[in-house]
């Protein structure tokens, strides 16, 4: 979206990737929450999208690739994430694969 900060005939300046303006006749962009993102920079938009289930993003993040899947899931950054497999585990954020259990340890 856009947003103007001062009163007066100046034109709209166009929220930065990340932010938007929400709703029409704004004064200040907001950052997209986390878990969100906003890639649209058209004149329009007013709202960030949703990260993919299993997924989640850092405030301000402008591109579906910021959305990283949750522990205990895997996929490309951006979705879509899947579980990890029974007797596999996954403990940081991320695209990396789920890892085999240790011998003699299981994942709940």
């Amino acid at each position: 979206g856009k947003y103007k900060a001062e009163a007066g005939s100046g034109s709209c300046a166009r929220c930065e990737k990340g932010w938007f303006a929400e709703e029409v006749g704004s004064s200040s962009c907001l950052g997209c929450p986390a878990g969100t993102f906003h890639a649209d920079l058209s004149a329009t938009s007013t709202a960030c999208e949703w990260c993919p289930e299993h997924s989640s993003s850092v405030e301000g993040s402008y591109v579906g690739e910021h959305c990283r899947c949750n522990a205990g899931y895997t996929g490309p950054d951006g979705g879509p994430c899947v579980a990890c497999e029974a007797g596999t585990y996954k403990s940081l954020k991320g695209s990396d694969a789920c890892s085999t259990c240790p011998v003699g340890l299981f994942d709940a």
